[in-house]
């Protein structure tokens, strides 16, 4: 994920605007909830959020945290891989928001981790929210013909992401295998999918 400092300005660019999926996380964000956004980018969640929220943004691309620090120096931003154990600091957190992050960890086990690491962080009673891409057909067979058939990459402006294929079920089963309640898991929009956790109360 660290790919991501090589065209982090073009990045920034089009990471602008909401996506429906942030209609949906609202009814989980209570006033001065606090909260953490996982593989943050550019910080781009945080303009859609109450004012009152104690937000934290996470990320490790050094490029993208420069420019959502510049881009809300009233929030906390920390570069971490997330992927990894993550730093104790990152506790007590009423929601994690995963906004297309969780497609970028890439072997079952560190999404287990992952996945354990958000329950550990949250309150009892705390929402994990996640969207994952439902990846373009239209790169399926160049990812086949290579062999590569669970880890896509999909380019952006020729540059290389890969991303780890999933589903509603798939999801579904990794929240509870981690210990997770499972509010909803499905593909509301067409575009994404979404997986909703709680920790247990």
């Amino acid at each position: 994920m660290a790919e991501y400092d090589a065209f982090a300005a073009d990045f920034h660019a089009t990471r602008n605007r909401p996506w429906p999926e942030f209609e949906l996380l609202k009814q989980y964000i209570k006033p001065k909830a606090k909260v953490l956004d996982v593989g943050c980018g550019n910080g781009r969640l945080r303009h859609y959020l109450p004012n009152e929220v104690i937000y934290t943004g996470m990320d490790i691309s050094e490029k993208l945290i420069k420019i959502a620090q510049k881009e809300h120096p009233n929030a906390s931003f920390v570069q971490h891989d997330f992927v990894n154990i993550w730093p104790q600091e990152m506790t007590h957190f009423d929601v994690i928001v995963g906004i297309a992050s969780y497609h970028h960890i890439l072997s079952k086990a560190q999404q287990q981790q992952f996945l354990e690491n958000a329950l550990a962080a949250l309150q009892p009673g705390g929402i994990l929210f996640l969207t994952t891409w439902k990846l373009p057909q239209k790169h399926r067979i160049a990812n086949w013909t290579r062999g590569r058939f669970v880890n896509w990459n999909v380019p952006f402006q020729g540059h290389k992401r890969i991303y780890r294929k999933t589903s509603a079920r798939t999801l579904r089963s990794d929240l509870k295998r981690a210990g997770f309640s499972v509010l909803r898991a499905d593909c509301p929009f067409g575009r994404n999918f979404v997986a909703v956790g709680q920790k247990p109360s």
